[in-house]
C-alpha cells in the first residue's frame, strides 16, 4: 500500500472526530431560580383567611380563642380523669422556657384543639400534685416530669409547688359542654383546691341534666345557671389558677 494512502486513512477519522466535536451543542443557558412560596395553607377550625407573605415566606393563620381544648390527664389511684386546667401555663419562667425548648426540639406545633401544643400527664399522690410526663397532642413523648423539673424530681415524676387555686377534673359522659375551652362538665366531677402544690380540699359531685318535665328553653336556662358559664361567678377552672410571678 502506498504511503500517501496510509496517511489518508489516518487523517480521515481524525477529521471526522473533530467535525463531530465541533458540532456538539453546548447548553450555556442558566436554569431559572424559582423561589418556593406558600400557595395555599389552611388549618381545621381557623377563622378568616390565611395571610401569606411571599417575600418572607411566612403564612399566618388565625385560630379561634374558644375552640374546645384537649384536657390534661390526671391519675388518682386507679382512676384516670380529664383535668380542666393547665398548671404548666402558670409555671415559673425557667420551667416555661425549658418546656418551649423541648417542644421546639420535638417539632411540636399547636392546633385548634390543643393551642398549648402539649398534654400533661399528672398524678395525685401523698396529697400532692406530681407531673409524670409531657406529651404531644398526638401522644408522642416530649419529656418526663423529672427532665422538665429536676429540682423537684422523685424518680421520673416531679412535684409542682407553684400550683395554687381550684381545678376541676372529671370522668364519664359530658353533661354540659358549651363550644369552647375547658368549660365542659362531665357526669362525675372532682374539685381540688391546692396550695403550694398540695391538696387542701377535695369535693366530689355528680352532675346530671334534666331529662323530662322541663321545656327546652327553661332547661337551657337552668343549665347555664347551674354551671355559671356566663362568668358571673367563680368557675373552678384554669382561669382561677393564680399565676406564679417569679422574683
Amino acid at each position: 500500500m502506498r504511503k500517501d494512502s496510509l496517511s489518508y486513512i489516518f487523517i480521515f477519522p481524525v477529521l471526522c472526530l473533530a467535525a463531530m466535536l465541533s458540532g456538539c451543542i453546548k447548553n450555556n443557558i442558566p436554569y431559572p431560580r424559582i423561589q418556593a412560596n406558600f400557595v395555599t395553607l389552611e388549618a381545621s377550625g381557623q377563622t378568616g383567611t390565611t395571610q401569606i407573605d411571599t417575600v418572607n415566606r411566612v403564612a399566618t393563620i388565625t385560630l379561634p380563642e374558644d375552640a374546645v381544648q384537649i384536657p390534661e390527664v390526671l391519675v388518682v389511684g386507679s382512676d384516670t380523669l380529664e383535668m380542666f386546667a393547665m398548671p404548666l401555663e402558670s409555671a415559673p419562667a425557667g420551667v416555661r422556657l425549658r418546656l418551649e425548648e423541648l417542644l421546639d426540639a420535638a417539632q411540636v406545633r399547636p392546633n385548634t384543639a390543643c393551642r398549648r401544643g402539649y398534654v400533661g400527664l399528672w398524678r395525685l399522690e401523698r396529697g400532692a400534685l406530681w407531673l409524670e410526663a409531657v406529651r404531644t397532642c398526638a401522644g408522642r413523648p416530649v419529656a418526663t416530669g423529672a427532665e422538665l423539673l429536676p429540682l423537684y424530681a422523685s424518680g421520673s415524676a416531679a412535684w409542682t409547688p407553684w400550683v395554687e387555686g381550684t381545678i376541676r377534673c372529671g370522668s364519664g359522659d359530658p353533661v354540659y359542654a358549651p363550644p369552647g375551652g375547658f368549660e365542659r362538665y362531665l357526669a362525675h366531677e372532682r374539685q381540688l383546691t391546692l396550695r403550694g402544690g398540695c391538696v387542701v380540699r377535695s369535693s366530689s359531685y355528680e352532675n346530671r341534666a334534666y331529662t323530662g318535665g322541663v321545656e327546652p328553653d327553661e332547661n337551657a336556662r337552668r343549665m347555664r345557671a347551674a354551671f355559671d358559664v356566663s362568668g358571673a361567678g367563680r368557675l373552678p377552672d384554669a382561669k382561677n389558677i393564680r399565676r406564679h410571678r417569679p422574683t
